[in-house]
């Protein structure tokens, strides 16, 4: 990260100050910010924090750092078992990424994982950039962050869809929305027509 043009890293001396760091940052941008947090330890010491960016509606990403995947049959004292599950039921969403590359496999076989492994994060990105926002969890085995396996073919600079607009009949006055793919669940737009329940809506 430290090394990436275009990013900072900081330290935050603490895993809930980290990640309370990273929610305030994302106050001001869905996503402007996210926090690399320690496995069990690190994320139980966050617990609160990222509860609270959660109640409060901050689109944050937590990157949790995992026991390397030759070490899940030693849970505990390693690790928790189900950890980012169980977590995720306090939260908007968790996910995690469970195989690491095997040095055997072909090239081909290596890049259908480095592919899965590109859409898991993106994916996670995707699902904290919609709404209602919350708090996204994804864990990630240590050896998978550690080694220098991704080809650098499929690192190229993720460019997000385009937000689709919606235009609101408001007294004769137009008021345009801008949704991310898969905003646009039938909750949302029952709420949104709530709002505007006086006029119709149409793509724009």
């Amino acid at each position: 990260i430290s090394t990436t043009p275009g990013l900072k890293l900081i330290n935050g001396r603490g895993d809930a100050e980290a990640a309370f760091m990273a929610a305030g940052g994302c106050l001001m941008k869905p996503l402007n910010s996210l926090a690399v947090l320690h496995g069990a330890r690190g994320l139980t010491n966050a617990a609160g924090a990222i509860i609270d960016a959660n109640r409060n509606e901050i689109a944050s990403l937590y990157i949790v750092g995992l026991p390397s995947t030759s070490s899940i049959r030693f849970l505990p004292p390693h690790g928790e078992n189900n950890l980012i599950q169980n977590f995720g039921r306090f939260i908007k969403y968790a996910t995690e990424y469970t195989k690491a590359p095997r040095r055997s496999i072909s090239t081909k076989q290596m890049e259908r994982t480095a592919h899965t492994f590109i859409n898991k994060i993106r994916s996670a990105f995707r699902t904290c950039r919609e709404l209602p926002y919350g708090s996204v969890l994804l864990g990630v085995p240590q050896d998978v962050l550690d080694n220098t396996w991704l080809p650098k073919s499929l690192l190229k600079p993720y460019v997000p869809a385009r937000p689709k607009s919606f235009k609101c009949h408001n007294r004769g006055q137009y008021a345009e929305l801008r949704c991310l793919p898969g905003d646009l669940s039938a909750h949302h737009l029952r709420r949104r027509r709530r709002r505007c329940r006086f006029a119709g809506w149409s793509d724009g």
